[in-house]
């Protein structure tokens, strides 16, 4: 067991990190391989090992002169990934996500360093522009003109269907997709990008990973090899940010009076909410709402502590402690808002004293 061990390392290490979590430590998490890779796995001798927060492709080190052997017939080699979450708020508690659920991200590395982790996406988080439209089963064009091509391109680049001079408003049908990763292309420009989900669809699929070992790549490993050096590890960093929303409390009255001269306190000073405002409730009752200026973060353990006071007179002048510690949302209460040129989410807090 323990030759076992040291027989065989990482040659790829791939870590998740998410800021919702303590410790950024993700959880909830599953890592599936496409049929494609898993076959590529296996003809390469690895082994999959995988984690809520990542997985490592292992290789044996006592077979560098086998791997060696084709890694010489390759120029490029692809794995792919499915990232599923057995949570089905993840979307909620994630920046940048599609609340919408018709789009997921999509993470794919240009190359790998084995002298630092990599991080697989442009900005220090996974952003808007790592997100791809899920297919479902067609596309409809929306275009102002005549398109002249169209083409429908694969995780390689390569051409996999094409349509000429088709009307702006048709919509296609590509017929050749396999699982995975697939390009729009409108005469000659990338469109949108999109992800082709297995037959047996997950319920709460989030991102699709691609890990390529380029051609630079495998000169490090086949340098290393014939000078009798270890085979490198390639490691990359996925991070998410934690979602940020309005907060709104909703302070419904049935025992205490004179709830309108209530204030919400953080370190016995006036926290940055507005309000109250009077608001009715779906069922008729009256509400005194406050709303944060600012959104907040969304946290597995909040460090955010608002107190409920009701003053008399001057905010110096607090006559009672309404509720020490106000609750904090939950993660299955959000919604969103069109406020001028920009989509808000809120998350609302009904509290009843």
């Amino acid at each position: 067991m323990i030759e076992l061990a040291f027989q065989y390392r990482p040659l790829f290490k791939l870590e998740i990190f998410h800021d919702y979590y303590e410790n950024q430590k993700i959880k909830n998490i599953q890592h599936v391989p496409l049929n494609s890779t898993l076959h590529l796995i296996n003809k390469l001798g690895l082994i999959f090992k995988s984690s809520e927060s990542g997985f490592e492709l292992l290789i044996d080190h006592t077979k560098k002169e086998a791997f060696k052997m084709m890694l010489s017939e390759e120029k490029d080699l692809v794995f792919e990934f499915w990232m599923i979450s057995t949570n089905p708020y993840f979307n909620n508690i994630t920046k940048s996500s599609d609340f919408g659920l018709n789009k997921i991200f999509t993470f794919k590395n240009k190359s790998g360093s084995d002298k630092e982790p990599t991080l697989m996406h442009v900005a220090d988080y996974a952003s808007n522009a790592n997100l791809s439209t899920l297919f479902q089963g067609e596309i409809n064009l929306q275009n102002e003109k005549v398109i002249k091509l169209i083409e429908i391109k694969d995780k390689a680049g390569n051409s996999i269907d094409k349509y000429e001079n088709l009307n702006p408003q048709s919509s296609i049908t590509p017929i050749n997709l396999g699982e995975g990763y697939f390009e729009l292309w409108l005469d000659g420009k990338l469109k949108e990008t999109y992800l082709n989900l297995p037959f047996k669809r997950p319920r709460y699929p989030v991102a699709y990973i691609q890990l390529a070992l380029d051609t630079n790549m495998i000169k490090t490993i086949l340098k290393n090899i014939e000078q009798g050096l270890a085979i490198p590890k390639f490691e990359f960093n996925i991070a998410f940010k934690n979602q940020e929303t309005y907060w709104r409390y909703k302070l419904v009255s049935k025992y205490i009076k004179n709830i309108e001269k209530a204030v919400i306190l953080m370190d016995d000073k006036k926290a940055g909410f507005d309000g109250p405002e009077i608001q009715s409730l779906p069922n008729g009752q009256i509400a005194y709402v406050f709303q944060s200026k600012n959104p907040l973060t969304l946290n597995e353990y909040s460090p955010h502590v608002f107190q409920l006071n009701r003053k008399n007179g001057s905010i110096n002048s607090i006559e009672k402690t309404l509720m020490k510690r106000l609750p904090v949302p939950a993660i299955e209460s959000l919604n969103t808002q069109q406020q001028k040129d920009e989509v808000r989410i809120f998350s609302d807090i009904i509290v009843y004293l």
